[in-house]
């Protein structure tokens, strides 16, 4: 598995647990966060994008599993 498939299937392990909010928001977890490759090494850098607004929970979930910072506050 690459990176980048980790990084998804943990991303749809989160969406999946949230699914009631995904669904009446009509939105994917992936339009909350900024995957973006670390041009110093193979790395996979997650942040979740300035403007999200998600609940604490899903925002909270998100930084353990990638253990990031909101890109606003980079």
């Amino acid at each position: 598995m690459t990176r980048y498939e980790a990084v998804h299937k943990a991303l749809k392990e989160i969406e999946e647990k949230y699914f009631e909010f995904f669904e009446i928001t009509k939105s994917y977890i992936t339009q909350y966060v900024l995957i973006e490759p670390n041009e110093t090494n193979d790395w996979i850098n997650v942040s979740i994008k300035g403007n999200s607004i998600l609940p604490e929970p899903i925002a909270t979930d998100i930084r353990a599993v990638f253990s990031v910072q909101d890109s606003h506050k980079k």
